[in-house]
């Protein structure tokens, strides 16, 4: 879909949004597959409201996109143009053991991030693609531990209400790979509380937890099929 209305084109930058004209989703997906359609990268949370009433106003349909992990999308000229966060610079800002952290940040990064500061408690996400938003919206996790645990604030568009609300994590349900998020809410960023870990004590743990991987799905097929998996992984003791 292309946005042609020149009212709409020439709004836009006053509402810190970016046109991208003809843009492949296919190579917005992890999955590389998608046809293409107007892509509208929005640089300022405080501007969806007025986008979306502006583009409902003209019956301009939409969809919002995160990350783009695990995601399926049709080929060919797609009937809706798609609305996607532009990641800030910094995207994670640290304060103490708070994370102040953009819902369009890459969730590995993230973690890293975090770590390299000597915050813990999300090491189990170093290696699950997509954004921090779409871990808000599943409560992603792995290892024993799950991203709502840390979860203090969250920012999030309702359409429901067409406001930006904050809602503190004892107002939100976490459960295992769900959430009580609304399926049209748009999550804009998040307040982590993570405990203090050293950085050498974090890889420590990431190590562990890689190894007693690799030797379960070897039991696993081993079991299963009377087979040994070739040693791919080649681990360096220091």
């Amino acid at each position: 879909m292309r946005i042609e209305d020149p009212k709409i084109v020439a709004a836009l930058p006053e509402l810190s949004v970016e046109l991208r004209r003809a843009s492949s989703l296919a190579e917005l997906t992890s999955l590389a597959i998608g046809g293409t359609t107007d892509l509208l990268r929005i640089r300022d949370h405080e501007s969806i409201p007025g986008l979306l009433s502006l583009l409902d106003y003209h019956g301009v349909p939409h969809r919002f996109l995160g990350g783009g992990s695990n995601l399926l999308v049709g080929d060919g000229e797609l009937p809706w143009i798609v609305l996607q966060l532009a990641s800030p610079d910094p995207d994670v800002v640290l304060e103490g053991n708070f994370a102040q952290v953009d819902a369009a940040a890459d969730l590995g990064r993230m973690v890293t991030y975090c770590a390299k500061h000597d915050l813990g408690g999300m090491e189990g996400l170093i290696g699950v693609p997509g954004t921090v938003g779409g871990a808000l919206r599943m409560n992603a996790g792995a290892y024993g531990m799950q991203i709502g645990s840390y979860v203090r604030e969250v920012k999030v568009y309702r359409a429901a209400t067409r406001r930006i609300e904050i809602l503190r994590g004892e107002q939100i349900s976490f459960e295992y790979r769900h959430t009580s998020f609304a399926p049209d809410d748009m999550m804009l960023a998040v307040k982590l509380e993570l405990p203090s870990k050293p950085y050498k004590e974090i890889l420590q743990g990431i190590r562990k937890d890689m190894l007693a991987l690799i030797s379960n799905v070897r039991e696993r097929v081993r079991s299963a099929f009377s087979v040994e998996l070739e040693h791919e992984v080649v681990i360096w003791n220091a």
